[in-house]
């Protein structure tokens, strides 16, 4: 008996460095992550400007169109998930994201030269997500996972001065991996690694590009798409 618990101490021992290398979390654990985010534009599609007729039959007459759009922005995104089990967890995350808005007038009756318009933005999500870990899918031998996750938020936009500001609503859904260059099994800090992720987001609300009054009622409550990337540490605890 003496021989058989020596043989079982000595094969858990030389197991524990291969189990220490898993990247699938605990149960009840935290983790926390900073990442630099670029965020996809925006075509808000064009509109003419014009001059009802003031007679019936009358043609409306354009004064000069234009075209509106957010440019693709760079921000910062930081996360902190809680794992409820090894697979399932709950994450909350704040990303900040500067933007260009510009707008193009073209056409112009008077003869005025094509011109843009620009105005930086800043772009806040504050959200919730689940977050689900494929921990059989384990890759470079326990150091990597990947994950999918998906939620949604409050959004909130300002100008470069701050003087408009709007909100509205934001989803997300997207999926990543997590590598950890090193996990342990004990101590404040069990993991330190790298976190890359893609998304797909829809949106509606936030400032509103056009510029007739009429335009913007028609585009209250529309959700438009965009996407992101993200890349960053992680640090499990």
């Amino acid at each position: 008996m003496r021989c058989a618990g020596t043989f079982l101490a000595a094969l858990l021992a030389s197991a524990s460095p291969a189990l220490a290398q898993n990247a699938a979390p605990r149960p009840r654990s935290f983790e926390v992550s900073a990442s630099a985010l670029a965020l996809g534009g925006i075509d808000f599609g064009n509109q003419n400007a014009k001059l009802t007729g003031n007679e019936p039959g009358n043609p409306d007459f354009t004064l000069f169109a234009t075209s509106s759009k957010l440019d693709m922005g760079a921000g910062l995104d930081a996360s902190v998930t809680f794992n409820v089990s090894r697979a399932f967890g709950i994450e909350g995350t704040f990303t900040w994201t500067r933007e260009t808005a510009e707008t193009t007038i073209t056409s112009d009756a008077e003869g005025v030269p094509n011109f843009t318009i620009t105005e930086d933005l800043s772009t806040y999500f504050v959200e919730a997500a689940a977050v689900f870990h494929f921990n059989s899918l384990q890759f470079a031998r326990g150091h990597g996972v990947p994950f999918v996750f998906g939620g949604g938020g409050y959004l909130r936009q300002l100008d470069g001065e701050s003087i408009l500001i709007d909100t509205g609503t934001v989803f997300h859904a997207g999926g990543g991996v997590k590598y950890f260059f090193t996990t342990r099994p004990r101590g404040f800090v069990r993991g330190f690694g790298l976190r890359a992720d893609g998304r797909v987001y829809v949106r509606s609300g936030g400032l509103d590009l056009s510029s007739d009054e009429g335009r913007r009622t028609e585009n209250e409550g529309r959700w438009r798409p965009t996407w992101a990337v993200a890349g960053g540490l992680v640090v499990r605890f």
